[in-house]
Protein backbone atom coordinates (compact mmCIF):
# COMPACT_ATOMS: atom_id res chain seq x y z
CA UNK A 1 0.00 0.00 0.00
CA UNK A 2 0.98 3.81 -0.65
CA UNK A 3 0.92 6.65 1.98
CA UNK A 4 -2.91 6.95 3.90
CA UNK A 5 -3.99 9.82 6.04
CA UNK A 6 -7.06 8.91 8.17
CA UNK A 7 -9.46 11.55 10.55
CA UNK A 8 -7.87 13.92 12.67
CA UNK A 9 -4.79 13.42 10.66
CA UNK A 10 -2.71 15.89 7.98
CA UNK A 11 -0.90 14.26 6.42
CA UNK A 12 2.02 16.83 3.96
CA UNK A 13 3.73 15.05 1.37
CA UNK A 14 5.99 16.69 -0.98
CA UNK A 15 9.03 15.76 -3.29
CA UNK A 16 8.15 12.42 -2.95
CA UNK A 17 7.17 9.50 -5.56
CA UNK A 18 4.36 7.02 -4.91
CA UNK A 19 4.71 3.82 -7.49
CA UNK A 20 4.06 0.19 -8.38
CA UNK A 21 2.25 -0.66 -5.23
CA UNK A 22 -0.79 -3.35 -5.64
CA UNK A 23 -3.25 -1.20 -3.46
CA UNK A 24 -3.23 1.91 -4.86
CA UNK A 25 -1.00 4.71 -4.54
CA UNK A 26 -2.22 7.88 -1.87
CA UNK A 27 -4.98 7.03 0.21
CA UNK A 28 -6.63 9.80 2.20
CA UNK A 29 -9.48 8.23 4.01
CA UNK A 30 -10.57 11.04 6.01
CA UNK A 31 -8.39 14.24 7.29
CA UNK A 32 -6.77 16.79 5.95
CA UNK A 33 -3.75 16.11 3.20
CA UNK A 34 -1.19 18.44 1.09
CA UNK A 35 0.83 16.85 -2.04
CA UNK A 36 3.38 19.02 -3.93
CA UNK A 37 5.95 18.39 -6.54
CA UNK A 38 4.74 14.25 -6.40
CA UNK A 39 4.45 11.56 -8.90
CA UNK A 40 1.63 8.54 -8.12
CA UNK A 41 2.54 6.16 -11.00
CA UNK A 42 1.95 2.60 -12.15
CA UNK A 43 0.07 1.66 -9.00
CA UNK A 44 -2.89 -1.42 -9.14
CA UNK A 45 -5.79 0.70 -8.35
CA UNK A 46 -6.46 4.37 -7.97
CA UNK A 47 -3.16 6.42 -7.97
CA UNK A 48 -5.38 8.60 -5.68
CA UNK A 49 -8.11 8.01 -3.46
CA UNK A 50 -9.50 10.88 -1.35
CA UNK A 51 -12.24 10.93 0.73
CA UNK A 52 -10.99 13.78 3.43
CA UNK A 53 -9.83 17.07 2.00
CA UNK A 54 -7.10 17.16 0.12
CA UNK A 55 -4.45 20.13 -1.91
CA UNK A 56 -2.41 19.42 -4.69
CA UNK A 57 0.02 21.21 -6.21
CA UNK A 58 2.81 19.87 -8.91
CA UNK A 59 1.40 16.39 -8.64
CA UNK A 60 1.69 13.73 -11.50
CA UNK A 61 -0.95 11.04 -11.44
CA UNK A 62 -0.08 9.01 -14.55
CA UNK A 63 0.03 5.20 -15.13
CA UNK A 64 -2.48 3.28 -13.24
CA UNK A 65 -4.62 0.68 -13.64
CA UNK A 66 -8.09 0.55 -11.78
CA UNK A 67 -9.69 -2.73 -11.14
CA UNK A 68 -12.59 -3.51 -12.55
CA UNK A 69 -13.68 0.24 -13.02
CA UNK A 70 -10.76 1.40 -10.46
CA UNK A 71 -10.63 2.42 -6.94
CA UNK A 72 -8.55 1.36 -3.75
CA UNK A 73 -11.94 -0.97 -2.64
CA UNK A 74 -13.81 -2.15 -5.66
CA UNK A 75 -15.95 -1.68 -7.04
CA UNK A 76 -15.09 2.41 -6.84
CA UNK A 77 -14.21 3.80 -10.40
CA UNK A 78 -11.30 6.13 -10.95
CA UNK A 79 -8.15 4.95 -11.43
CA UNK A 80 -5.74 8.25 -11.95
CA UNK A 81 -8.40 10.16 -9.24
CA UNK A 82 -11.36 8.47 -7.01
CA UNK A 83 -12.40 11.60 -5.22
CA UNK A 84 -15.65 11.70 -2.56
CA UNK A 85 -14.36 14.49 -0.85
CA UNK A 86 -12.76 17.73 -1.41
CA UNK A 87 -10.06 18.33 -3.64
CA UNK A 88 -7.86 21.06 -5.14
CA UNK A 89 -5.43 20.51 -7.75
CA UNK A 90 -3.79 23.42 -8.97
CA UNK A 91 -0.62 22.84 -11.65
CA UNK A 92 -0.76 19.25 -11.74
CA UNK A 93 -1.29 16.83 -14.81
CA UNK A 94 -3.54 13.38 -14.76
CA UNK A 95 -2.79 11.03 -18.00
CA UNK A 96 -2.16 7.53 -18.85
CA UNK A 97 -4.41 5.90 -16.23
CA UNK A 98 -6.48 3.23 -17.54
CA UNK A 99 -9.71 1.88 -15.99
CA UNK A 100 -13.54 0.84 -16.39
CA UNK A 101 -15.20 4.26 -15.60
CA UNK A 102 -13.30 7.30 -14.64
CA UNK A 103 -9.99 6.47 -15.73
CA UNK A 104 -8.46 9.97 -15.21
CA UNK A 105 -10.64 11.50 -11.96
CA UNK A 106 -14.10 10.10 -10.73
CA UNK A 107 -15.74 12.40 -9.05
CA UNK A 108 -18.68 11.25 -6.68
CA UNK A 109 -19.25 14.85 -5.33
CA UNK A 110 -20.49 17.60 -7.68
CA UNK A 111 -16.90 19.45 -8.87
CA UNK A 112 -16.78 23.34 -9.19
CA UNK A 113 -13.93 24.76 -11.61
CA UNK A 114 -12.21 27.51 -11.05
CA UNK A 115 -10.08 29.67 -13.51
CA UNK A 116 -6.80 30.80 -12.81
CA UNK A 117 -7.10 34.44 -11.30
Amino acid sequence: MGAGSSARVTLTVGNTQVRNNDNGGLIVSAGTATVSNSTLAGNYGSGLSNQGTLTASGLTISANVGWSGGGVISPMPGAGIYNTGSLTLVNSTVSGNSGASGAGIYLETPAKRRSPT
